[in-house]
Order: structure tokens, then sequence, then C-alpha cells
């Protein structure tokens, strides 16, 4: 298992790091595009780099949940007792859990009812495009299970290097 979450990490890790050099090449490209060093019209530049943004920002929210970078409420830890407070950060994982994977189910009824509806200038259909965000938030609702089981039963599915 701890492979498999290794295995995952270094995968999500280096898509985020592809599409951030996508966005910032195609951004390149848009902005000489646009003040004429190169005479060649690139609308579809920023097209792309949109959704390479788009897809960056909820890869790395499923990162941040893997490496316990998220962000969380470190007020309550000093007020509640340790005991409470350990329960009540299960709860909260539980909660978001459900969250995460009612958003993803929304959102998955949403891309597949976009199918047909196609991009103004790369004419990919969009519900392909929409697919990100079911796919992510399902990612991310199983980070936050493996946290929770992490958590509840003191197992760690991860190497001690990614441990917060």
């Amino acid at each position: 298992m701890r492979f498999f979450v290794f295995v995952w990490n270094k995968l999500e890790e280096a898509l985020a790091i592809f599409l951030f050099v996508l966005m910032l090449i195609f951004g390149f490209f848009q902005i000489v595009s646009r003040f004429g060093i190169i005479p060649i019209p690139l609308d579809w530049t920023e097209e792309l780099s949109r959704y390479a943004f788009i897809a960056l920002v909820y890869i790395s929210a499923s990162l941040g949940i893997a490496h316990k970078r998220h962000v969380r409420v470190e007020i309550i830890e000093n007020i509640i007792p340790p005991h409470i407070f350990r329960y009540m950060c299960m709860f909260v994982d539980l909660v978001w859990c459900i969250f995460n994977l009612v958003i993803a189910y929304e959102a998955y009824i949403f891309a597949v009812d976009s199918l047909g509806t196609v991009s103004p200038v790369l004419e990919w259909d969009m519900g392909y495009v929409y697919m990100i965000i079911p796919i992510t938030f399902f990612l991310m609702a199983v980070r936050v299970a493996v946290n929770l089981i992490e958590e509840t039963f003191g197992i760690s599915f991860t190497a001690k290097e990614n441990q917060a």
C-alpha cells in the first residue's frame, strides 16, 4: 500500500509540474504573439493555459491534502482538550470526505450533461474538460479518507518524509 501511495504522490507531483510548465509556456507564447513579436496569432494558447491552470489548482489541492498542508483552524487545537480534539478532527475529516464525494458526483452529472458543448477556440468537448472537477474531487475524497484511516487506526500509508 505504501508503494501505491508513493507512486500516486509522484504521479500527481509530476502532473502538477507538467501543468505548471505548460501554463507558463503557453502564457509566454500568448504574450509574445499579442505584442506582435511573433506575427502568428496564437488564440488557442490562452484557452489551453486556462485549462492547465484549472487542472493545476485541483491537482494541487489533492497534493495539499496528501501532505497535510491544507487550511485548518489551529486556534481550536489550543482551546479544546486533546482527546476531544482528536475526535473532532475525525468528524471533520469524515464530513469533508462526504462533501468531496457529493461534489464529485454532482460535477460528474454536470460534465455528462455538458457533453456535446465545444470550447470556443480549441473546439474541445467541454464535458471532457469539466471531468477535471469530478476526478480531482474524488481523488481529494480518497486522500481525506486515507488521512482519516491513518489518524483513526494509527496506520501509516506514507513514507516518513511525507509526514507533516
